[in-house]
């Protein structure tokens, strides 16, 4: 093989590996992205019952987020209660002390409707664990972007409701983003997920 054909096998060779780099990075999705936005970062919320959440303040113990209201028909009472449910399996099991750490934050997405009182009302049918956040309504889109959950308020006959996203996300003690915890999977998956999060 001459020079001038090594120079040309070389620079098509240099194409082709560029090419595939250039269509790995634009074909591979980000990781831990959902709706185009990484998941979590540092926030501060109201706390129902008083305070505020400085998210700084959870290094060290998991936690679980989830965003929803207290006039949600299903949805976010079946999630609550299948959380607490989890939780009280967990605490009968091997890992009962390091579940004590755990928190579950629930983000209302209607602080019109669901003042404090309201919140904190609603949340005592469920595991004293989760704790009730009321964003102030300037401060949920930013919120919701952040976690990339999506929002939005549906006139009805007598008012209106709330779409949301009906996923609970799950943080470990780094607060890094690990993954969710759809209510429509498995109790084994979701009690999976959990016991794994608790080991990280």
């Amino acid at each position: 093989m001459t020079a001038l054909k090594l120079v040309r096998y070389g620079a098509w060779l240099s194409v082709v590996a560029l090419a595939a780099i250039v269509a790995y990075v634009l074909l591979t999705p980000e990781p831990k992205q959902v709706g185009g936005g990484r998941i979590g970062g540092p926030f501060k919320v109201a706390m129902a019952k008083g305070g505020v959440l400085d998210s700084a303040t959870l290094s060290g113990r998991p936690y679980a987020l989830f965003f929803g209201f207290t006039q949600c028909p299903d949805i976010c009472p079946g999630t609550l209660s299948d959380m607490t449910s989890l939780m009280d399996t967990l605490d009968k099991g091997p890992q009962g002390e390091a579940t004590k750490a755990l928190r579950m934050y629930f983000i209302t997405v209607d602080p019109e409707r669901d003042t404090d009182k309201v919140l904190v009302d609603y949340l005592g049918s469920f595991d004293g664990r989760v704790v009730g956040l009321v964003p102030k309504l300037e401060e949920l889109p930013a919120l919701a972007k952040q976690f990339a959950a999506f929002y939005a308020k549906v006139p009805t006959s007598s008012g209106y409701t709330m779409n949301h996203t009906a996923a609970v996300y799950l943080f470990d003690r780094k607060g890094s983003f690990v993954g969710t915890i759809d209510m429509q999977e498995s109790r084994d998956n979701q009690l999976a997920k959990l016991q794994r999060l608790l080991t990280r």
